[in-house]
């Protein structure tokens, strides 16, 4: 799994699956869900921005497919999440102006080095 095209892959499903994670909140702010189930379920698969999340989430999971066909599963689920959350937390940032904390970011360190750690001991 030493190919490139792997870690990009990886690369973009991260990113997909953090900016899906970003944009459900968006989503998520302008449901009312009011009236019964059928109503709610209705109300949440035509937001918008949800519908949008579930596409970006959708292009995670098949690049995901792709990079788990030639990879070990638990060392490709280990980047793709370090990269859902360093990503996660940039949009965040930047859609809703949500803070960066120290505390974040010394998280993110701590992610970064255990993927870092585990590609190295390959």
């Amino acid at each position: 799994m030493e190919n490139i095209g792997h870690y990009l892959l990886m690369l973009f499903s991260g990113l997909s699956f953090g900016f899906s994670g970003a944009l459900i909140k968006k989503g998520a702010a302008q449901l009312k869900l009011t009236g019964g189930i059928f109503q709610m379920i209705w109300q949440i698969i035509t937001t918008k921005y949800i519908l949008i999340s579930l596409v970006f989430s959708g292009v995670g999971y098949i690049l995901f497919m792709f990079v788990v066909r030639k990879a070990e599963v638990i060392t490709a689920t280990l980047i793709v999440q370090g990269i859902l959350f360093a990503s996660t937390m940039v949009f965040a940032s930047l859609m809703f102006r949500e803070s960066i904390t120290l505390t974040k970011i010394l998280a993110l360190i701590l992610i970064m080095s255990g993927i870092v750690v585990l590609l190295a001991g390959k």
